[in-house]
């Protein structure tokens, strides 16, 4: 060895045989448990200089190509030798004949192909609402306003409900009366208000439409910036082992030669055939809208229609020469119908949009004018729009989410039940017909009328009714809101009304609204401004207790005032009372109270009073 030495050192004897000389550089050791001291690694020596390149070999000539020989038989499979060198590859033999094609499968039934529709006329421009106005209009609760309209190129007609906004404070709400497309004037029924003054610039729009941008708010200053903390000192870097070295590379041991590749066998028969899949699934089966009578004037025909489910007709008159004892239920697809419509005279029809919670115009059913006679007994609608719908004769009828522009009259005998009403604030309701009527949980049913002594009318979880008149029959109001502008919220004039959980408020409910009872009333746990009330008729307890029902022009109430008999404290109020009777006789209402130093008088039927002597304790 030169330029250094390798110390040798074992925690034993080594034995012979134990350092192997490889040569003057290289020794082998067999041992373990020794420390071996690197001595100084030396100056590396430069470069040698590149060999020149040999000279590309030519390349050979290609030899002919043999004959394809024939393909011999596949040999049993022996022992895998030692992978040889790979041999010629042999000729490909001959293609074997091509197999029989197996039986074709049976074809399913193919359906009747359904006539093309005819081609429906394109579609008019979509409606047109929003605007603005500059006409100086002063914000009010009722009467009429007549705003010029900026855009002439709008679509109002009478009974849409409608906004005219200052801004989101100040703003009325009414109904379309008129609008003029020349001049621009647009006529509007004021029902409820927010806020108040006089102003000239007014943005208009269908009540519901999506408001004005109201201003963005004033952005806050940023908070000051704290101040950056002082860094930490920097630790100290450990101490770096030495890197210990790195051992030889062993000497790679001679690649194995390639064994000589095995003969390639023959190319077996074609197999046969196989078996036929099974049948696919059958597609869909129209069968059991059989029963239905489908409509569409988008893409129905009257001509070619049978009012299956592929095959509309395009009217809801011709669908109802269609009904027989199968095919009772009308399902009516979106849009407009304007049809006068009488019902057959066949019990149990029903007549069901195709989509019954209409959330928005392009979902609606809306047919003009329905009748239901006595023949078209227990006749049910479903999910539908009318501008106006009339019950006759002895007919019951049943309505589910129903919505009803003008007028719902019902003249007959016959039970109906309105469940989930959508009336206009302005629909007309007529209840002249004997039996029982019943609206029950809707948004709203207009202005009620009911005028007949054998006449039942419930009026349940209504959110909105207006001006109801009463002049004879039997009326309840339960969990429901009546509102007006008028002098009396609900006026009677005869027959028999009982009001529980309701509230009797002006348009904008922000007051309470007075009644006028003239014939029998009970009223329980209801709002409303008694005092100013007429209630001139008889008042009948509720069954169940007196809670609430009330007859007097003045109340026990928490903290009261001056115009109460008795304080919230219990303390009796004098100066509500009336003046002191001159005799038993004496003009007064019942309820009212009066005193004097020695007695106390209580008017316990109208113009006749009893006394109670005050003593002294």
């Amino acid at each position: 060895m030169t330029n250094g030495y390798v110390k040798v050192t074992s925690e034993s004897a080594l034995l012979n045989g134990e350092v192997e000389v490889l040569s003057p550089e290289k020794i082998k050791v067999y041992a373990s448990g020794i420390n071996i001291a690197q001595g100084p690694v030396g100056p590396q020596g430069p470069a040698g200089p590149t060999g020149p390149t040999g000279a590309t070999g030519a390349t050979g000539a290609t030899g002919p190509k043999g004959d394809k020989g024939d393909k011999g038989d596949q040999g049993i499979q022996g022992i895998q030798g030692i992978q040889g060198i790979q041999g010629i590859q042999g000729i490909k033999g001959d293609t074997g004949e091509t197999g029989a094609t197996g039986p074709q499968g049976i074809q399913g039934i193919q359906g009747e192909k359904g006539d093309k529709g005819d081609t429906g006329n394109a579609g008019a421009d979509g409606d047109h609402y929003h605007t603005t106005s500059s006409t100086s209009l002063t914000i009010a609760s009722s009467g009429t306003v007549t705003p010029i309209l900026d855009d002439l190129n709008v679509d109002y007609t009478p009974a849409q409900s409608v906004v005219i906004a200052h801004d989101d404070n100040n703003h009325m709400h009414g109904s379309v009366v008129s609008y003029n497309p020349t001049t621009g004037e647009l006529a509007v029924a004021l029902t409820h208000k927010t806020g108040s003054g006089t102003y000239t610039s007014w943005t208009v729009n269908l009540d519901g439409a999506i408001g004005i941008q109201g201003p963005q708010g004033i952005q806050g200053e940023p908070g000051p910036q704290g101040e950056i903390g002082p860094q930490g000192i920097q630790g100290e870097q450990g101490i770096q082992g030495e890197t210990g070295p790195q051992g030889e590379q062993g000497i790679q041991g001679i690649q194995g030669e390639q064994g000589i590749q095995g003969i390639q066998g023959e190319k077996g028969d074609k197999g046969d055939t196989g078996d036929t899949g099974p049948q696919g699934i059958p597609g869909p089966d129209f069968g059991g809208y059989d029963r239905e009578i489908h409509v569409s004037n988008v893409d129905g025909n009257d001509t070619t229609g049978n009012g299956d489910f592929t095959k509309p007709v395009a009217t809801i008159t011709k669908a109802l020469t269609l009904i027989d004892s199968t095919r009772t239920t009308l399902i009516v697809h979106p849009g407009t119908y304007t049809e006068t419509v009488t019902l057959p005279s066949f019990p149990g029809i029903t007549v069901s949009a195709s989509n019954i919670t209409q959330l928005n115009t392009a979902s609606m059913v809306l047919i003009d004018n329905v009748t239901v006679p006595s023949g078209a007994n227990n006749a049910t609608f479903n999910g539908v729009n009318l501008n106006a719908v009339s019950i006759t004769g002895t007919a019951s009828a049943y309505f589910n989410n129903l919505s009803v522009n003008n007028s719902f009259t019902k003249s007959s005998s016959g039970t109906v039940v309105v469940t989930g009403p959508r009336f206009s604030t302005t629909c007309s309701v007529s209840i002249t017909g004997t039996g029982l009527t019943r609206f029950d949980d809707g948004t709203g049913i207009g202005v009620p009328v009911v005028n007949n002594a054998g006449a039942q009318v419930f009026f349940n979880n209504i959110r909105f009714m207006f001006n109801p008149t009463l002049t004879n029959g039997i009326v309840y109001f339960i969990n429901s809101f009546i509102f007006t502008n008028s002098t009396f919220a609900i006026t009677q004039t005869a027959g028999t009304v009982f009001m529980s959980n309701c509230y009797v408020l002006n348009n904008d409910g922000t007051a309470t609204r007075p009644v006028s009872f003239a014939g029998n009333y009970t009223v329980v746990n209801s709002t409303m401004n008694y005092i100013g009330s007429s209630l001139t008729g008889v008042l009948v307890p509720y069954a169940l207790g007196h809670s609430g029902a009330y007859r007097a022009s003045a109340f026990v109430t928490q903290n009261g005032t001056a115009a109460q008999f008795v304080t919230g404290n219990g303390t009796l109020n004098t100066a509500a009372g009336a003046s002191v009777p001159a005799t038993s006789g004496s003009t007064g209402t019942r309820g009212q109270i009066a005193v004097d130093d020695n007695w106390l008088y209580i008017c316990f039927q109208t113009n006749q009073w009893k006394r109670i002597a005050l003593n002294t304790f």
